[in-house]
């Protein structure tokens, strides 16, 4: 309950002209408004969402852009919310925005580098989110595969590309969610 309605008085004070609402959350509101002003007149939002799908088709509910939060795995995982996403926001009568992704990096000079530089604090960060919700421990092959090259492409979704970063420059493989 709390999300629906925090998430629905969101949408209308994003529309920057005064607010009057009523809930069992918070304290009402009253001719509530919102400054400073954009020069558009409303704000452009995303909302994250970390593959638990009840939380998409709210999203595309209110015309809200949506962005993928990933811990760790492929993203193909993440291709159902997409799909999902696309399929809610036509049912609601809305143009289905960009689809974002968001998911942790880490720059070296080189990606062997950042590999070996990555891996104490990506297993101890892991490990510990992994404690909280039943995952085991990472273990080796489990991490050169979440780094892996070509980890975010399979048979079934060309539409997620692997991306190297280095302080060298950047080098892409183009593709869009």
């Amino acid at each position: 309950m709390l999300f629906e309605e925090k998430i629905g008085l969101l949408h209308q004070l994003l529309d920057e002209k005064p607010v009057s609402w009523f809930g069992p959350t918070r304290a009402p509101l009253r001719s509530a408004d919102v400054y400073p002003k954009t020069d558009s007149g409303r704000l452009s939002t995303w909302v994250g969402v970390g593959g638990i799908p009840k939380s998409v088709p709210r999203t595309a509910q209110y015309g809200f852009r949506l962005i993928l939060a990933i811990i760790g795995g492929a993203p193909d995982r993440f291709t159902p919310c997409v799909d999902l996403y696309r399929k809610a926001s036509r049912q609601f009568g809305m143009t289905a925005q960009p689809v974002g992704l968001h998911s942790p990096g880490f720059v070296a000079a080189t990606d062997e580098e950042a590999r070996e530089l990555s891996h104490p604090g990506y297993k101890s960060t892991r490990d510990r989110i992994g404690m909280q919700r039943g995952w085991p421990a990472l273990c080796g092959e489990e991490f050169k595969a979440e780094v892996g090259r070509d980890r975010c492409t399979s048979a079934r979704s060309k539409r997620w590309r692997p991306r190297s970063l280095t302080r060298s420059g950047c080098s892409t493989r183009a593709g869009s969610a």
